[in-house]
């Protein structure tokens, strides 16, 4: 029996770039010389999120 979707199964699907800037901020906090043990807030590193937003704003208005 196959569970129902997840937010993050929708996130994943309807927003790639976004779960891909995601993947890239966890992989580079992990490969850091002391990695956070819990991030509570995108505010608390040098996150991507921005750079997605602005991706996602000039798709979105041209």
């Amino acid at each position: 029996m196959a569970l129902p979707p997840t937010y993050y199964d929708f996130v994943r699907k309807l927003r790639p770039a976004l779960v891909e800037k995601g993947e890239q901020d966890a992989a580079e906090l992990l490969s850091g010389a002391n990695p956070p043990q819990a991030i509570h807030s995108v505010d608390d590193y040098d996150s991507r999120f921005p750079q997605y937003i602005e991706r996602l704003n000039a798709e979105i208005l041209g």
